[in-house]
């Protein structure tokens, strides 16, 4: 896939506005990759930071495009496709849709890193 990049587009952009600028040229498909990718180089970039050595570019594009390959013939597997003219796919039946909790039920979400190099552990959450 071949992408085009504005750079004086996106000097003048705020966070996210890219991704959406992005989604008004690309397909879905080419932006399932783009984002992908982007993950891709975002997870590659923490294990250097937490002491890995990089890998090549070249390394990372073929991961994310083997990825999302797997991740697409996964998802055709255990998902059914609607017969419109966008197909959407559906939930298997029995999968839970996560829903905000309710009443006076509270949720947390946690998460934790650790640089072992420098003995130091990060903890976040979030109710």
């Amino acid at each position: 896939m071949d992408l085009v990049f504005d750079w004086g587009k996106a000097s003048a952009m705020y966070k996210g506005d890219y991704l959406v600028h992005l989604s008004t040229i690309y397909t879905k498909q080419e932006m399932e990759q783009i984002v992908c990718t982007l993950w891709s180089i975002w997870t590659e970039r923490n294990r250097v930071v937490h002491g890995s050595s990089a890998k090549p570019a070249s390394f990372l594009a073929s991961f994310a495009v083997n990825y999302l390959s797997n991740f697409r013939s996964a998802t055709r597997k255990y998902h059914t496709v609607s017969t419109s003219a966008s197909p959407m796919p559906t939930l298997v039946q029995g999968a839970a849709k996560w829903t905000p909790p309710t009443g006076l039920n509270l949720k947390l979400n946690v998460d934790a890193a650790l640089d072992a190099n420098r003995n130091i552990v990060g903890v976040g959450a979030l109710l």
